[in-house]
């Protein structure tokens, strides 16, 4: 029962969450020119890329932490991993300084805005490991109005600029680094109040993290490399409108995304704790509501492919109708990616994240083969494919690393 509450905050908190931007979206489309808002996917591709790099699995690592350590060494486990995350923010924006240019000619992001990721990439580490800490403390009313405030602060600041001062596509990423800007030093003097912050560092635990972390990277640059590295072989292959165009599909079609992601942070923290102590008939328990959701992530997708001409026609631009060609693939492709999240908590459980390098190396490798030839041959719906047939790849994986490396009933007779 408990589960259920939790699930139905996190998937509220996140359909209200995601309401505010989906309005927002005929704003853009009307205001912003295909050609402003693939400049604004680049970047948010650029910015994919480069987090993995500078949040490093702190927040997984931080999440296992609370339940495995004593709550006395928590303090110095956490300090130890946002000193990670600075550091490393520091590395990041000396590279991207030295590799500007590179970067300039591959996505045409102007080069002032690509030395600002990097610290945009720290704002949201620190912002996304204080929700990590509100979801293991299970504190879902915190959880929401945090990521709600986040959201309509972001609206706001992005409507002033982009319709009222004109700014076009810099007045909307300007919106959302303010947003994150103002809910970091939030998230800081929560992490002060609790006395997170007072301890001292603890080399240990840096090393326990980086453990964690790192072996993390190939994982967490995989989903870049599944979801968003299409966006630079449309601007490369059809311009910078067609991947604005294929930007706004691709929002519609993982707004699965709402109940897939709703569901795993409610299920993280009560899947931790039934594995430390759990029979037979609790592992069938769990995978039972496994297949159960499994099937509806899939028919979730298909109604969303039924309805969808109604959302293009009420919300979105005539400009940006093209789009809707490309909502099946898309939307199947988040299902298999929600379907991914209820396997792979195992291996995080287990902190043997090492072995999903493999699967999502092979997996990145293999969505950047099947984009350079599909998005050539068929331009963006070659881009919805790839996704579809990635995200089902990767699924598959790691449900097969996973049930060796804890064991349930998945293919036996459940009672």
């Amino acid at each position: 029962m408990k589960l259920v509450k939790l699930f139905l905050s996190y998937v509220s908190i996140n359909i209200i969450n995601a309401s505010i931007p989906f309005f927002l979206l005929p704003i853009l489309t009307t205001y912003l020119t295909p050609t402003d808002y693939g400049t604004l996917t680049n970047i948010d591709v650029i910015i994919r890329f480069t987090l993995p790099f500078i949040l490093l699995g702190v927040n997984g690592a931080i999440n296992t932490a609370y339940f495995r350590n004593e709550r006395h060494t928590f303090p110095a486990y956490f300090k130890s991993g946002i000193s990670i995350n600075l550091i490393a923010s520091i590395l990041i924006t000396c590279i991207f300084f030295v590799f500007s240019n590179f970067l300039n000619k591959i996505t045409k992001v102007p080069q002032i805005w690509l030395l600002i990721i990097p610290t945009y990439c720290l704002l949201q580490s620190i912002t996304t490991i204080c929700q990590s800490l509100f979801q293991m403390q299970k504190k879902a009313v915190n959880y929401g109005i945090f990521l709600i405030s986040l959201t309509i602060i972001n609206f706001t600041v992005s409507i002033l600029f982009v319709v009222v001062f004109k700014y076009n596509w810099q007045g909307r990423i300007s919106g959302i680094l303010i947003s994150y800007i103002i809910l970091s030093i939030v998230s800081l003097v929560y992490f002060n109040q609790k006395k997170l912050l007072s301890s001292s560092y603890n080399k240990e635990y840096i090393n326990d993290i980086l453990k964690f972390g790192i072996p993390l990277i190939p994982h967490l640059i995989s989903g870049p490399l599944v979801q968003f590295s299409d966006r630079l072989f449309i601007t490369h292959y059809s311009g910078l409108s067609n991947a604005g165009i294929y930007n706004v599909a691709y929002q519609i079609g993982t707004v699965i995304n709402l109940i897939t992601v709703g569901f795993n942070q409610a299920f993280v923290p009560y899947l931790y704790e039934k594995l430390k102590n759990i029979d037979l008939s609790g592992k069938k328990r769990i995978v039972k509501q496994s297949y159960a959701l499994m099937l509806g992530y899939l028919i979730m997708a298909i109604m969303l492919w039924i309805v969808s001409p109604f959302i293009f026609k009420i919300f979105i631009n005539s400009r940006y109708w093209e789009a809707q060609n490309y909502i099946l693939p898309i939307a199947l492709g988040s299902s298999f990616g929600g379907m991914y999240l209820l396997v792979t908590n195992y291996i995080f459980y287990t902190k043997k994240t090492y072995l999903l390098t493999i699967a999502t190396i092979s997996n990145g490798l293999t969505s950047v083969f099947l984009n350079s030839i599909l998005v050539r041959k068929y331009g963006a719906q070659g881009a919805a494919i790839t996704f579809m047939i990635s995200n089902f790849l990767i699924f598959i994986s790691v449900w097969i690393i996973s049930s060796r490396i804890y064991k349930m009933p998945w293919i036996k007779k459940i009672q």
